[in-house]
């Protein structure tokens, strides 16, 4: 009994397992083993790269080229097609909003790939602007429709209408009273493309001369011949 004894309280001590413990403690151990594993299976955090759409600005640049031309083209399409569909241009105008909802559709579905992306949002906005212009210069050039031409002169009435007849354009002379007396009032109605080479003849001849232009609608008889207009007229 002695012997025992000694061998347990002198003896070396054998490694028990952990189950051993009292009731509960095995179970603590196990939890804390399987936390530890996972902290140790959790990947570290590291710094991930950006997509690579964003490793190629390029792309993104590209993209909002892209947008403002398509935008360029479909405000541009637009802005003539109102500007026929006011003259009562029924056939041209359908026409322009056919391509104009084509060109539309493609440069919103291009844009709305990546709304967070400020550039496209800039691309489709200065489209937008410079399609306006780019449209009312289109029509200016194009130079459809009629102008009336109303010319009051103070004492160069007659011959500057003489010299209006002589140029190929139909001039019609009307009396009007002024606050210095009787003046002739000189109307005539002209194709759009001749309306610079009308003002450029009135001002040889009066530079004080009243004139303005007004649109027509319809031009229908009359003394309307098709005089053509010089080269530097469309610009």
């Amino acid at each position: 009994m002695a012997g025992l004894l000694g061998r347990a309280q002198g003896g070396p001590r054998q490694n028990r397992h952990p189950c051993d413990q009292p009731f509960g403690h095995c179970d603590t151990l196990s939890r804390r083993a399987k936390q530890r594993a996972i902290v140790l299976s959790t990947p570290r955090a590291t710094t991930s790269r950006p997509p690579a759409r964003y490793n190629l600005p390029m792309d993104v640049y590209l993209g909002a080229l892209l947008i403002f031309l398509l935008r360029i083209t479909d405000v541009s399409i637009g802005t003539l097609r109102v500007i026929y569909m006011v003259r009562g241009r029924r056939l041209p105008a359908a026409a322009l909003g056919f391509l104009e909802a084509g060109v539309f559709i493609l440069a919103i579905s291009t844009a709305l790939r990546d709304l967070g992306n400020p550039i496209k949002m800039l691309g489709y906005a200065c489209g937008f602007a410079v399609g306006t212009m780019l449209g009312i210069t289109l029509e200016n050039w194009i130079a459809s429709g009629w102008l009336m031409v109303r010319i009051i002169s103070i004492d160069k009435a007659e011959s500057l209408m003489e010299a209006l007849r002589n140029e190929g354009f139909g001039v019609t002379a009307v009396r009007g009273e002024g606050r210095e007396g009787q003046r002739l009032i000189l109307f005539l109605v002209t194709p759009r493309r001749n309306g610079r080479q009308i003002l450029r003849i009135v001002q040889a001849w009066d530079p004080d001369a009243f004139v303005t232009v007004e649109p027509v609608a319809t031009a229908i008889g009359g003394h309307i011949p098709h005089v053509a207009a010089p080269a530097s007229v469309r610009k």
